[in-house]
């Protein structure tokens, strides 16, 4: 089965996990759950939610379908819930486990076939910078900044390493958990998703109540050196060349 690898690659990460549960819930219909029990093994410590999740997986159709629209959805609910900054949840922890990530597979297999080229192919040559406009209740985001990337970049590791610096061991909350040089004035992009614009606008983390947007359309620079992050190695091979402790201000988040 071809798509097989890209299904199994869906499924080594939390976040691919909790796509397929949430389109795993919109393909079994309510009465299709039984409350009699599970007969996979509930791993130790793990609550009655976690078993009405493996309930669930187990009445999924051997064949799942989902569709772009579907996936896009989901995608926009598993951004918007994310809690970095949180320990696993309980379901979380039981999808890391081999029997209801097997049960999961098919759900992945159907998002591979779905066809999602916007998030699969290699990155777009333009991508879009999201403005948010303040509101009377919210406040704005600036336009992007195009020069001064290397000095931005230079700042927000020097912040990293002081905040590391002065940062408990045992300290279980902090206040940036982004793996991301986010706060730092390098502008963020993402592509555009056929047909929804760019994927900024939808899908955004710990979104405020933003009503409006502005939307620019953004070039890498000719020559420049564009580094794709497409699974866990892609992570490993980057904090590998370019390392910075933070177990201190970030060894306690499950994100």
């Amino acid at each position: 089965m071809e798509d097989l690898p890209a299904a199994q690659q869906l499924l080594a990460g939390p976040r691919g996990r909790e796509l397929c549960l949430d389109l795993a819930r919109s393909l079994v219909a309510e009465g299709q759950v039984f409350s009699c029990g599970s007969s996979a093994m509930l791993p130790p410590g793990m609550s009655q939610e976690s078993s009405r999740v493996l309930q669930l997986l187990e009445a999924l159709p051997h064949r799942p379908e989902v569709t772009v629209a579907q996936v896009l959805q989901s995608l926009d609910r598993v951004v918007k819930g994310a809690a970095y900054w949180q320990p696993p949840s309980d379901t979380a922890r039981l999808l890391a486990e081999p029997v209801p990530r097997d049960l999961l597979l098919p759900v992945a297999v159907a998002v591979v076939r779905s066809g999602p080229g916007w998030w699969r192919d290699p990155g777009a040559v333009t991508q879009y910078y999201v403005q948010w406009i303040a509101s009377t209740t919210v406040p704005g985001t600036g336009p992007p900044i195009l020069t001064g990337s290397a000095a931005g970049l230079r700042r927000w590791r020097e912040s990293i390493a002081a905040e590391e610096g002065h940062t408990p061991l045992v300290a279980n909350w902090t206040g940036r958990w982004w793996s991301i040089p986010a706060l730092s004035d390098v502008p963020a992009t993402t592509p555009a998703i056929p047909g929804n614009g760019p994927a900024g606008l939808v899908m955004v983390e710990n979104p405020l109540e933003w009503t409006t947007a502005r939307t620019y359309p953004l070039q890498a620079a000719k020559g420049a050196r564009i580094y794709e992050i497409r699974d866990p190695r892609s992570w490993q091979d980057l904090v590998t060349a370019y390392p910075l402790e933070v177990t201190r201000s970030r060894g306690q988040l499950g994100g």
